[in-house]
């Protein structure tokens, strides 16, 4: 957490950029990169509490013009990562690649209110915004990793929070490093889990944005399932 002056919460700073985001109305910046992306519903935006760093707090300044994304638990916010949504590069004018978080935060699973939402099936992605895209228009309340190479470092822990699902949905982007990461996965859960193959070069908000969401769906084999 930065320490410039009285410390800031993190529920502070989420619902700081939430409330930014919702104030704003012109739909340039990072509101474009999340339409792109297929999160256009600012009911969604505001389910997820996802926001946007315009006025940054104290500390805070290497986000700016970044999107916001609370990982939220039970006690309030747990972490936020930032994912940068300029059109140039953002480690050049902002000090950090596509993603951000506070020094010393730990990985942590995203959107841990699906395992609560779930019924006997559940999702995994990598990424958050594949997580919400998964939940909110496929119909399957889903876990979002934070990169593709986390599962292999916290699975011990992370593989006993799906010890109560018969069945396990794991979307494995269509790159290399995806598709190694979803075969990690799958090889914690057994007989339990379907591999969902985005096509070359796509994601699940990408499929969805360019029309598959039934294929999506098909491929997960939810269509007849409570999802």
């Amino acid at each position: 957490m930065p320490s410039n002056g009285p410390e800031i919460t993190l529920d502070t700073r989420a619902q700081e950029y939430a409330k930014q985001l919702k104030n704003r109305s012109d739909p340039r910046g990072p509101l474009t990169y999340l339409a792109n992306h297929g999160i256009s519903d600012r009911e969604v935006m505001s389910r997820y509490s996802l926001g946007i760093v315009l006025d940054p707090l104290p500390g805070d300044e290497r986000f700016r013009g970044s999107i916001s994304i609370p990982y939220i638990g039970r006690r309030g916010v747990m972490a936020v990562r930032y994912r940068c949504a300029l059109s140039h590069d953002c480690h050049s004018v902002i000090g950090h690649s596509k993603y951000a978080q506070y020094e010393g935060s730990k990985a942590k699973l995203y959107n841990i209110s699906a395992f609560f939402a779930a019924g006997n099936t559940i999702g995994i992605t990598e990424g958050e915004v594949d997580a919400i895209l998964a939940t909110e228009v496929l119909g399957i309340p889903t876990i979002g990793l934070p990169g593709a190479t986390q599962w292999a470092s916290y699975s011990k822990i992370w593989q006993e929070c799906f010890r109560d699902f018969d069945k396990i949905i794991i979307f494995a982007d269509g790159d290399d490093a995806g598709r190694s990461s979803a075969r990690t996965i799958a090889a914690d859960f057994g007989t339990r889990y379907t591999l969902v193959k985005c096509d070359s070069g796509e994601d699940v908000s990408s499929m969805i944005v360019n029309g598959h969401t039934d294929r999506l769906r098909r491929m997960a084999g939810v269509d007849d399932d409570e999802g």
